[in-house]
């Protein structure tokens, strides 16, 4: 008994501490199981980890000496493997990439221990760490179905200026991990190993080690982007799929790696004359012929009353899931959509982001670039536009027409108090600035974000015509919670997985009722108007995995891998309407990145040379993405190495002199400057 009370701590407030967390971490579990339900397996694996913590906690013993020095390198594969394990089993990964990855974090811990000169500080805080960024990630694959990267520190203001309508579920894998993470934290706080304390003698060993710890992540990084390096280590560089590159590199590796692509490296091959080269044949006004609409429209090269308004709604999460598979429901959830055929353009539009990401869309219908010149996750918006630039906004500035930029949202989201003003807007409504602001759920109705643009048509004077670009907030995720503001109306005909996931989806596509009806008052309103208008309305991205996983199992494509299959999860409607006679189509297939120079075409107005060396790119190759190609003939390309690869390059060049080269002779080929415009 004796024995026993020396291994033990004894009763008091460090035992107090101890069983505070104990049932804390009890009380994570009985969290889990409320929502997720109970299970054997999930019950034993807890609970076990549960008590060797409690019983690690509640021991007296330290690790000194060959122990600690045991317990200390063990740590890093530790962590490397716990990280991994939230989403997959490491062990599966190439030896050399786990080694790798292993390398990275004992590089840590020894940075940590110079630093904090002892090992139970540098194991607490080097483990602790991944296990924070490894829980962060996990939802950010579940919310936007791709890892974190790089660029996501720049829109961390973002990210939590929306967090608080996402459900963060504890799944079971998740909880297990997170449990062992403690227990290795646990183990940690049982070092005691230590550099003596900082004097004179041992400042300067203590520095040397610090930055010779930092010079080999730096040797790392750059090592990564050396080609033999990634031939031996055989590194997975298909930034088109970012999941499978992560699971297939390593967390850490595939972080590093992408550091290279914050700041954009020149295309092979570029120069401003070879960019003067290819815009030449775009230059001369008769180079492309502008469609026969320009005529039969009315709408001459005149004054700006002559033109027609233009109307352009970018809507949140706005998506039709049969795209995925057919379903039934208990009544259409686009009715005024799926009939409009008069006067109207509309079709499947391919964006780059799903789930997320939303500027991205923005980024590629206001310019007409494309992400796939881009790193895949990105932000364009946060890390690449940092000046004044052509635009769709400044062009149509130049033609006469007023420039509007709303979101009935914060004017901080993905930067665009900064962006739109070196877009060309003339003015920017947020959220503050709305007179209109119904609340449904948590955010501003699509009614009230719709009623807001008709205000600034009435408001402005006759002989002027608008131009307005509104990003809606009404169906931004999360789909978790319940309101008193909104009942679901749309019903699933089938069950679901559970009854929680077809609660989700009947309440996203409720909300794409909503905006559906929404978009109908707005179409009856100009209908009933004298002036000429075009309205264009179309989605950012499809909602979350979780959202569209019952029909994607209805139709038993849940494990579908396939190039095809997997490109369905980026496909969202678009329609172009006008109050007067326009030809009416459908269009099967087209990508963001064209669709301001399908509506140009439609509208009547001449194009710039960048929109008519699109309009020839989309004859080839109508979808160009962040995640794939697809030619006139359907068929489906997912890197560089297609029968396209000339015209690409072409494409790449003209976007990376816009966006990229200091050099501005050449600007007028994408429109007009907003300070020209302004002037």
């Amino acid at each position: 008994m004796n024995k026993i009370k020396q291994i033990f701590i004894k009763p008091g407030r460090k035992m107090n501490i101890n069983f505070c967390i104990i049932a804390a971490l009890i009380g994570v579990y009985i969290y889990h199981v409320v929502g997720e339900g109970f299970s054997w397996p999930a019950f034993w694996a807890c609970m076990g980890l549960i008590a060797a913590i409690g019983l690690l906690l509640n021991m007296k013993f330290k690790l000194k000496g060959v122990p600690g020095l045991v317990a200390m390198l063990i740590l890093p594969p530790a962590c490397f493997y716990l990280i991994e394990a939230y989403s997959h089993n490491a062990f599966m990964m190439e030896v050399p990439l786990q080694l790798l990855n292993i390398g990275f974090y004992y590089v840590l811990f020894a940075l940590l221990f110079f630093i904090t000169g002892r090992a139970k500080a540098a194991g607490i805080i080097g483990t602790l760490f991944p296990m924070i960024v490894g829980i962060a990630n996990y939802y950010t694959v579940c919310f936007r179905s791709s890892p974190i990267l790089p660029w996501d520190l720049m829109s961390l203001r973002t990210a939590m200026s929306v967090t608080s309508n996402y459900n963060f579920a504890v799944e079971f894998r998740m909880l297990v991990v997170a449990l062992a993470f403690v227990l290795v934290i646990v183990i940690a706080s049982k070092i005691q190993l230590r550099l003596p304390k900082i004097n004179v003698k041992n400042i300067i060993g203590r520095v040397a080690g610090a930055v010779v710890c930092s010079a080999l992540v730096v040797l790392l990084t750059w090592g990564l982007q050396v080609d033999s390096v990634k031939s031996f280590f055989n590194l997975e560089e298909t930034l088109f799929t970012p999941n499978y590159l992560y699971k297939t590199n390593g967390f850490a590796v595939s972080f590093i790696y992408d550091l290279q692509y914050i700041e954009m490296k020149k295309p092979s091959g570029y120069s401003v004359a070879n960019v003067e080269t290819i815009m030449e044949p775009y230059e001369a006004s008769d180079a492309v012929d502008q469609p026969d609409s320009d005529q039969e429209n009315g709408n001459s090269a005149g004054s700006v009353a002559d033109k027609p308004n233009i109307i352009v709604i970018m809507n949140e999460a706005f998506s039709d899931l049969s795209v995925l598979g057919d379903f039934q429901t208990n009544e259409d959830y686009m009715p005024f959509i799926h009939n409009l055929t008069e006067d109207t353009v509309k079709g499947n539009l391919f964006v780059s982001v799903k789930g997320g990401n939303t500027a991205n869309t923005e980024f590629e219908f206001l310019t007409g670039h494309s992400m796939a010149f881009l790193p895949q996750g990105s932000v364009a918006y946060q890390q690449y536009v940092n000046r004044e630039m052509p635009t769709l906004t400044s062009y149509l500035g130049s033609l006469g027409y007023k420039t509007a930029g709303l979101h009935p949202y914060y004017a901080s989201g993905w930067d665009r108090d900064e962006v739109y003003p070196y877009f060309g807007f003339d003015e920017t409504y947020f959220i503050y600035d709305f007179k209109h602001k119904d609340i449904l759920r948590k955010y501003v109705s699509d009614r009230s974000a719709f009623d807001q643009i008709i205000d600034l048509y009435e408001q402005k004077d006759n002989n002027d015509r608008l131009f307005a670009f509104e990003v809606t907030m009404q169906n931004h995720g999360g789909y978790y919670e319940d309101f008193d503001n909104f009942i679901p109306n749309i019903k699933l005909e089938f069950n679901a997985s559970s009854a929680k996931v077809q609660h989700y989806t009947e309440l996203y596509l409720s909300l794409i009722r909503e905006s559906d009806a929404a978009f109908e008052s707005m179409v009856e309103y100009f209908k009933n108007q004298d002036e000429k208008t075009v309205i264009v309305m179309f989605g950012d991205h499809q909602p979350a995995d979780i959202i569209a996983s019952p029909v994607l199992a209805l139709n038993g494509k849940s494990n579908d891998t396939s190039l095809e299959n997997q490109q369905n999860r980026y496909i969202v409607p678009f329609v172009i309407w006008a109050n007067y006679d326009i030809e009416e189509k459908e269009i099967d297939r087209i990508s963001v990145n064209y669709l301001s120079t399908l509506l140009m075409d439609v509208a009547g107005l001449e194009k710039t040379g960048y929109q008519k060396f699109l309009s020839e790119l989309y004859e080839k190759l109508p979808v160009i993405t962040g995640n794939v190609y697809i030619d006139s003939e359907g068929n489906y390309y997912n890197t560089s190495d297609n029968p396209y690869s000339d015209i690409l390059e072409q494409y790449q060049a003209l976007q990376y002199y816009h966006l990229f080269d200091k050099d501005k002779s050449l600007t007028d080929f994408y429109g007009v400057m907003p300070e020209t415009v302004q002037q």
